[in-house]
């Protein structure tokens, strides 16, 4: 019997241990930037505890990250809950991805390369991390959102982490490589935000007038928000052809007018989001912010409405503790208050003694003939109730006999 009941309660702690381990973490606090880091060995547990493979979804989408190739993808779920990709899925959903740019040096963030990446799940999400050894790290956090009570999450707010590893200051830029596949078996791949269509290859420099891009199928939407809101706004939103983009050069060469195909791909076109460079300090970080929408006919798609009404998170701070203004003896003057006409009862004004008087008053003898009557009046009733201000009117006492003598 003891044997039955020891097993039972090792499985139960080990149960318990198992769910901690596995459960989900908090999505990252942009509060505290400095503190964003991951260990090579802490990343290596991310994906020896999910396999390397993390999946999130609500009722309206599904992201699928790939940890050991740091690759993500989003899918959209139709009303006959049928799953659409955003992204291609070819090469494991490495055609999209994060590059970023150190000093002159550019970094494409996969697995692969020198650079250990890994994935994790979150309560609303997931999170990838890219570790480019003693020069930077990069989280980014993928957070479901809802953009109304009537829909079940159709927002992904996206938030990438750069931090400083280097030891010295330099300039970190990012930049957002998506590889759209969902719009491209229709005539028109995009949509700019003032609903003209995006056929050939466009480069925008300024994104206050056009704050989002739209793609699609015949029943599925969706809108890559960049501007507004808490969003950190792009030095450039660049759309061409996937081999136009795809470069190791900062910058692309957009060519006006020129169509999606190249010589080695037909149709294949996709979109590119470059933030300004940043100068960061040692062990410093900064966030890029950037939202996803996604709908499903008949819905309509409501990622600029989300950015519209969008209220930041008020921070829950604690609340002070009230502030106690220490009172003199000689700043609160003994008074006895005049008797209601209604009532028989004169109440006296009782001083709040502090031991801290240095006044003339103190050593008045009516002063301290009040002090004696105080301490009379509390003596005789419940001793313990009333010790604290015996003590205090006894020292006060003792300080004012102790004045007396000294002068």
């Amino acid at each position: 019997m003891k044997k039955i009941i020891f097993t039972l309660v090792s499985v139960f702690i080990l149960s318990i241990l198992v769910s901690c381990a596995s459960a989900p973490v908090e999505s990252q606090d942009n509060s505290s930037l400095e503190s964003i880091v991951v260990s090579e060995t802490e990343a290596l547990s991310w994906n020896k505890k999910s396999h390397g493979f993390v999946e999130k979804e609500s009722s309206n989408l599904k992201i699928k990250s790939k940890g050991k190739l740091g690759t993500f993808n989003i899918y959209i779920r139709d009303r006959d809950d049928r799953l659409f990709p955003v992204f291609s899925t070819q090469e494991e959903f490495t055609t999209t991805s994060f590059y970023l740019q150190v000093g002159k040096k550019v970094f494409k963030l996969s697995g692969g390369t020198g650079i250990t990446t890994a994935t994790r799940e979150t309560v609303d999400g997931i999170q990838i991390v890219y570790i480019v050894p003693k020069i930077a790290q990069v989280l980014v956090d993928f957070k479901i959102l809802s953009s109304n009570e009537k829909r079940d999450g159709d927002i992904v707010k996206v938030s990438a982490y750069v931090k400083n590893l280097k030891g010295r200051n330099d300039t970190f830029a990012l930049k957002l490589l998506l590889d759209t596949a969902i719009g491209e078996k229709r005539p028109t791949h995009f949509y700019d935000s003032e609903n003209i269509p995006i056929k050939t290859e466009t480069l925008y420099r300024s994104v206050a007038n056009y704050p989002w891009v739209l793609t699609g199928n015949e029943t599925s939407s969706f809108q890559i928000l960049y501007s507004g809101a808490d969003t950190t706004e792009p030095e450039l939103v660049a759309v061409g052809a996937y081999e136009t983009l795809n470069t190791m050069n900062w910058e692309p060469t957009i060519v006006s007018n020129r169509s999606f195909d190249t010589v080695s791909s037909y149709n294949n076109s996709a979109l590119e989001i470059s933030w300004k460079p940043v100068d960061l300090e040692k062990d410093a970080a900064d966030v890029f912010t950037l939202y996803f929408a996604v709908a499903s006919f008949p819905d309509s798609i409501n990622g600029e409405s989300f950015i519209e009404n969008y209220v930041a998170p008020v921070e829950e701070k604690e609340p002070e503790a009230p502030k106690t203004e220490i009172i003199s003896a000689d700043d609160v003057p003994f008074e006895e208050s005049v008797a209601d006409e209604s009532s028989d009862v004169t109440e006296a004004v009782i001083p709040v003694f502090t031991g801290n008087s240095t006044q003339s008053a103190d050593s008045s003898t009516e002063y301290v003939q009040r002090i004696l009557d105080r301490i009379a009046e509390l003596e005789t009733g419940d001793k313990e109730l009333n010790q604290d201000e015996l003590l205090l009117l006894n020292e006060e006492l003792d300080e004012i006999l102790m004045r007396l003598r000294d002068n």
